[in-house]
């Protein structure tokens, strides 16, 4: 076709770590580092996948690896608290995308591309806290301003924030009875290109535990309130897509464990190494 292709494939990922400890409890560190990101095979596969007589989902086996440039600043206080700053940039982000026709309603296409270069900035922050022997904490939270520059003309250029709260609590209620619960919680805003809804998910447990700490019980329900699976929604080609999958996580599920004897603790006088059987056969 005279044509001349040129592939370039070596590349150095470097990575830079630096920590000060300012005290006993108190320390900094810096980090800068490269990395590199490449799709799996259902992004690549170039097989059509269809989901109804007009849609279909297709790979791109040509899709090139995504580039990430880290930098980050943290904060630690002993093993309770931790802060961190962070700004991070992806060249050639790749994912599946809905490409809607506007002329004809009956084209829409799941396509594998390199479709984003991603500018991301934000805070992460932990603080664990016990209080007495009742109750232990952890408190997490995670603020983002993230900015996604379209390499396709199928797709604007969009900005926005998005936080995510959480807190993970252990209650002991007495020497036989524990409980906990977890709630995730995603604030209105952007996360991978698409504006989503708030998403929450709710889990609590019950459980008990003899004295002789053989026989346990444990109550779990998970996604009380089917709200861990957001509404999203983005714009291609001019045409707003959204999106109201409701993945079922809600679920109870109760456990039962009892240990009996001691067979598999006992300590073996001698070790046999793993080929002795081959070895009486030679």
């Amino acid at each position: 076709m005279n044509e001349t292709d040129r592939n370039h494939y070596l590349k150095f990922f470097p990575s830079l770590n630096i920590k000060y400890a300012v005290d006993d409890n108190n320390s900094l560190s810096a980090e800068l580092s490269r990395r590199i990101k490449r799709p799996d095979y259902r992004l690549l596969n170039p097989f059509r996948w269809y989901t109804s007589k007009f849609d279909y989902s297709v790979g791109d086996p040509f899709l090139k690896p995504a580039y990430i440039s880290n930098a980050a600043l943290t904060y630690m206080h002993g093993y309770d608290f931790y802060v961190k700053l962070y700004g991070s940039k992806t060249s050639d982000d790749f994912g599946n995308m809905v490409v809607f026709d506007k002329n004809d309603v009956r084209s829409q296409i799941e396509k594998a591309g390199n479709y984003l270069d991603i500018y991301e900035y934000g805070v992460d922050a932990e603080y664990s806290v016990q209080c007495g022997s009742w109750l232990e904490a952890t408190l997490s939270g995670q603020l983002t301003y993230s900015s996604y520059n379209s390499n396709s003309t199928s797709f604007d250029d969009v900005c926005g924030w998005g936080c995510g709260l959480s807190a993970d609590c252990h209650f002991y209620i007495s020497r036989n009875f524990s409980a906990s619960l977890s709630v995730e919680d995603d604030v209105p805003g952007y996360y991978d290109y698409r504006r989503r809804n708030n998403a929450m998910n709710f889990n609590c447990g019950i459980s008990y535990t003899n004295s002789k700490k053989d026989f346990s019980v444990m109550l779990n329900a998970e996604d009380l309130f089917r709200t861990s699976s957001p509404k999203y929604y983005y714009y291609s080609n001019g045409v707003r897509q959204d999106f109201n999958n409701y993945n079922d996580t809600q679920l109870v599920s109760v456990t039962v464990i009892k240990k009996f004897g001691n067979l598999f603790n006992k300590i073996k006088n001698m070790f046999e190494s793993s080929n002795k059987e081959e070895k009486s056969r030679l």
